[in-house]
This record gives C-alpha cells, structure tokens and sequence, in this order.
C-alpha cells in the first residue's frame, strides 16, 4: 500500500488496496451496508448498523464512486471531504483506490 500525501487546496490522502476478487463484489462491498457491516471495522468488532451520512457525487458502476465524507464525533472541527474510489483491473486482481481530499 502507497500513502502520498501532496498539499494543494487541501490534503490529498492516496491508499491502494489489491484483492483478489472480482471488481463487482469489491465495488458492492463499498455499496451495500450488509457487506460495510462485515469488513469495515477492526477485527474483533462487529458493527450493529452502519449508518453513513454523504452524498454520493458520481456512481459509475463497477469502476468509481465519487462521494463526500465527513467524521462525526471523531475528529472535532472536520472538514467535508471529497472521496474518489476507482476500481481498476490490474493482472487478475482488483485495485480500490480510495483518494480523499480535504475541502480546508
């Protein structure tokens, strides 16, 4: 995994995951609470709902979702940000790269 982080208008956060499953069910796992519900959390926990407030900019499926994001509760004074995931073929496996810029 590659972390670049580039000061522009804001922070650009860049992460590239790889799995070894079909883009469509990695583009339903970021889609469909069920499947949040399972991978989103830190082992050993469980989540009882996920409840996920944004709005969701560009949906093309099964290659992006461009969507906003915001803490709640976490981090005190946070910015909305702007989140890109890709989903790109890449030999026999599938890249989700999530990239979220700050709007500060």
């Amino acid at each position: 995994m590659g972390i670049a982080y580039t000061e522009t208008r804001g922070i650009v956060l860049r992460l590239e995951r790889q799995f070894a499953a079909p883009r469509e069910h990695v583009f339903e796992a970021w889609t469909t609470p069920e499947a949040l519900k399972r991978w989103w959390c830190p082992p050993g926990w469980q989540a009882e709902r996920m409840e996920v407030e944004g709005r969701f900019l560009e949906v093309q499926r099964p290659e992006r979702l461009v969507y906003t994001w915001r803490w709640t509760g976490a981090l005190k004074d946070m910015s909305e940000s702007r989140v890109t995931v890709e989903f790109v073929a890449r030999a026999r496996r599938y890249t989700a790269d999530p990239h979220a810029r700050s709007s500060a």
